[in-house]
């Protein structure tokens, strides 16, 4: 029977027993951060939505899985604010954050400095532009005395510089974001 073709399915069992075990805690990570990641977007979404009564119904073991889960969803909420709803968005997520976390004292310290990151992130942006939009102005006078250029070019170009030196900005600014982020993510 040597010779025989083995079917789909003994491939597939084979191939199956060669695989490694998956432990019990693995497994319990597969099931419970996507319930975590579903917690975190529920309350992000939701201003009435009781984060306190949701992580009352987790249960023993599995509950560091879903604060893993819930966690990286409130994590990603924080961004650099463009406008006001993200501002508020990043007040959500630090809510939710400072309701998760153990060491209350650690955490109020790192949202306390996430806090002025995002403050002092708003006044760079602000006197950026203005400085931006000043050096400009200069530009396009002197260019239009000299003929070279219209309205319309002006505004493109405009938007088109402003993107690049907002772009710059935002590079320097995500990386301490993304510093303070993973400080918190390590605070118990």
């Amino acid at each position: 029977m040597e010779g025989r073709i083995k079917t789909a399915l003994e491939k597939a069992l084979e191939r199956a027993e060669s695989l490694p075990e998956v432990s019990p805690e693995e497994i319990a990570r597969i099931e419970n951060v996507p319930r975590g990641r579903s917690i975190g977007a529920s309350f992000m979404n939701n201003k009435s939505f009781n984060l306190g009564e949701a992580l009352a119904q987790i249960q023993g073991g599995t509950g560091k899985y879903v604060l893993e889960g819930l966690q990286e969803v409130l994590l990603m909420n924080i961004t650099l604010p463009a406008d006001e709803a993200a501002g508020e968005l990043n007040r959500r997520a630090a809510e939710g954050i400072l309701a998760i976390k153990k060491d209350k004292a650690k955490v109020t310290a790192a949202l306390g400095e996430l806090d002025h990151l995002l403050q002092y992130y708003r006044q760079a942006v602000e006197q950026t532009r203005e400085r931006f939009k000043q050096e400009f102005e200069m530009r396009s006078r002197a260019a239009r005395r000299q003929g070279v250029r219209d309205r319309t070019m002006e505004r493109l170009e405009f938007r088109e510089e402003w993107a690049n030196v907002a772009r710059q900005l935002n590079q320097r600014f995500e990386m301490g974001l993304a510093d303070l982020k993973e400080r918190i993510k390590q605070i118990d």
